[in-house]
């Protein structure tokens, strides 16, 4: 083999690296009946402290909530503190308050070599003087095997493109929902 094909068969294989090509994470989905029943409540619980949370503008408990590697995504605790203080400022100059905000459906559990997840399907309306802002949205829990507590992050249409980056072990065969939101002006 001559240098300039050897020089060529290293850059390709350097590109494949670095590319990102890689072997898919396989996973199963859990449907162990006293798991499934356990973990339901277990994340059920925490969404409805979540949403709690939310209305009251409980931020120190949203980042209690949020995996670390949405904490660090954000820049870090105090940038992730910030980031929710402003928004909730913008909720308010916005004079928007919620009419719907809760579950759509049960929980789904999947495992990898790694990890759990969890898929819970959300919906909430959103009402302004000018408007309605329906969305269909997700949280995504995601904990290490061998631990018990469940940490998550918002998956709608601002985050959608981020879930991979944030969590690098979720499968990309696990059918994600599809975020939607619809406006409705009055």
């Amino acid at each position: 083999m001559n240098t300039n094909r050897l020089l060529a068969f290293a850059c390709l294989a350097v590109s494949l690296l670095l590319s990102g090509c890689q072997k898919e994470i396989e996973f199963d989905a859990i449907t162990d009946a006293d798991f499934v029943q356990t973990q339901t409540e277990i994340v059920q619980a925490d969404v409805a402290a979540l949403i709690e949370a939310t209305k009251s503008e409980d931020i120190e408990a949203l980042i209690e909530f949020s995996h670390p590697r949405v904490v660090n995504y954000m820049g870090g605790r105090a940038d992730a503190y910030f980031g929710m203080e402003k928004a909730f400022q913008e909720f308010h100059e916005l004079q928007m308050s919620y009419d719907v905000f809760d579950v759509n459906g049960q929980p789904t559990f999947y495992r990898t070599d790694r990890h759990e997840f969890v898929i819970q399907k959300m919906h909430s309306v959103c009402l302004t003087p000018e408007m309605s802002i329906a969305q269909n949205s997700a949280l995504i829990g995601m904990r290490d095997l061998g631990t018990q507590q469940w940490k998550y992050m918002d998956y709608n249409s601002e985050t959608e493109k981020k879930v991979y980056k944030i969590f690098p072990g979720l499968p990309k065969s696990i059918e994600l929902p599809e975020p939607t939101v619809e406006v409705t002006y009055k």
